[in-house]
């Protein structure tokens, strides 16, 4: 027989009835359990954002002085793209846009080209 404390219980969601079983356990009466939901892959997405955004911004911290207009250019629409893709409903097509854009600007760098490229493809698969 196994030992009760090394069992785990996951729930996810709201679960609201008159009794619930878990495994040789029954709960009777009024049993609420109000759990919160599960990251979505846009979490996981929006994590993958900030480390590339945080990339982005030691690479373009590496650039001349002469790169200024690029690297300020890169860096408001690099902005941009994280702060509508942290809304709660973020637009799609305004996300597809700066991400275009955010590419368009970081091709005069060729160091954060490649992470540009990268936030926009993530940018996609959000909202």
């Amino acid at each position: 027989m196994s030992d009760k404390k090394d069992q785990k219980i996951t729930i996810i969601g709201d679960i609201n009835a008159g009794h619930i079983n878990f495994g040789e356990q029954t709960f009777h009466g009024t049993v609420t359990f109000n759990m919160g939901a599960l990251p979505s892959a846009e979490d996981s997405v929006r994590d993958e954002l900030e480390a590339l955004y945080t990339q982005l911004a030691d690479a373009l911290a590496t650039e001349p002085a002469e790169n200024g207009q690029d690297v300020e250019a890169v860096e408001q629409l690099a902005q941009a793209a994280l702060d509508e893709a942290n809304k709660e409903q973020p637009n799609k097509m305004l996300l597809k846009v700066t991400g275009d854009g955010l590419v368009q600007a970081a091709k005069n760098l060729a160091k954060v080209t490649p992470i540009a490229v990268e936030i926009a493809k993530k940018l996609l698969l959000i909202g």
